[in-house]
């Protein structure tokens, strides 16, 4: 059935324009028109006055995976820095998911998304004791609601071997019959081996990586120590920044040299101002980075208004 948008104040997302309007929406056919122009048909009328209609918007960046730490217990340690965080919170939540929290966080997080707008997320997952399967899982939770996705599972050594290499069979099984992309935590917890593996996975299936970048000056710390380069310049050398659809999240500790690198390439950036100032690791600053920037909640909420 056809559905009614009446006494809309209509947004165009394209000039931030307002009108107030009544809207015709047919599929994918939409109409705008006066209170003289609505047919006489049968509608599903939604009175939306004192309402804004505009677009949906897509969340550049989500963890539906923590969709359930809301409620939960302190870390047993206060963190003091970004590392603990990462260690005594997402870390243990993380290890603590089976396929059914797996599930109900999907299902919790796309009908957020949908409640505030949003009708597609890209999501990063981590599962590390229930990796098998988890995608299809995920992506069957955000269908079920009605949101559109693009996933990936975070690949990461920070578990060892058995649980990385999991992470990389996880991702050529659910690539080889689905659109969606290699999944890569942070250069600090990656090896050259790892990122290998994932790079051939990222050509075999003509995809791009989606990876936290420079969150906290310890990635760059790491990187320089541990491999005589900057993070972007390490991802540069396997190949990473060439996909258009590559997505480096964060980017906040870059240097000049870094900036021109993604600032020539075809890859996008995913900035999360919620989350930078959550965990204290710095304000993003987009000079040199580019047009192709979008913005994310980075698994904190679902609300691109917010």
């Amino acid at each position: 059935m056809k559905v009614l948008l009446k006494n809309a104040i209509y947004l165009n997302w394209q000039t931030l324009e307002f009108k107030h309007t009544n809207i015709i929406v047919d599929g994918s056919n939409v109409q705008f028109v006066d209170d003289s122009q609505i047919p006489q048909e049968k509608f599903d009328t939604i009175d939306c006055t004192g309402k804004i209609v505009t677009k949906s918007f897509v969340v550049g960046h989500h963890h539906a995976y923590s969709a359930l730490a809301r409620g939960m217990g302190a870390p047993k340690k206060n963190p003091n820095n970004f590392n603990e965080i990462l260690k005594y919170v997402w870390w243990t939540l993380d290890k603590c998911l089976n396929k059914e929290m797996v599930e109900y966080c999907g299902l919790v997080t796309a009908m957020a998304c949908a409640k505030s707008g949003a009708t597609f997320a890209i999501d990063h997952h981590a599962s590390p004791f229930a990796v098998k399967g988890s995608l299809d899982i995920l992506a069957k939770a955000f269908d079920t609601v009605g949101v559109g996705h693009l996933l990936c599972y975070e690949i990461s050594d920070r578990d060892g071997d058995k649980i990385a290499q999991e992470g990389l069979e996880e991702t050529d099984a659910y690539l080889s019959k689905n659109q969606g992309l290699v999944g890569l935590h942070a250069s600090f917890t990656l090896s050259d081996e790892t990122l290998k593996k994932a790079s051939d996975l990222m050509l075999k299936h003509k995809s791009g990586v989606h990876i936290h970048v420079a969150e906290d000056l310890y990635d760059q710390e790491h990187c320089l120590e541990t491999y005589n380069s900057s993070v972007v310049e390490r991802l540069n050398d396997f190949g990473m920044l060439n996909p258009s659809k590559s997505i480096l999240v964060h980017c906040l500790h870059l240097s000049d040299k870094e900036r021109e690198l993604i600032g020539k390439s075809p890859c996008w950036v995913a900035q999360n101002t919620d989350s930078n100032l959550n965990n204290n690791v710095g304000y993003f600053d987009s000079t040199g980075l580019g047009k192709n920037l979008m913005l994310g909640t980075d698994g904190m909420h679902s609300d691109m208004l917010q």
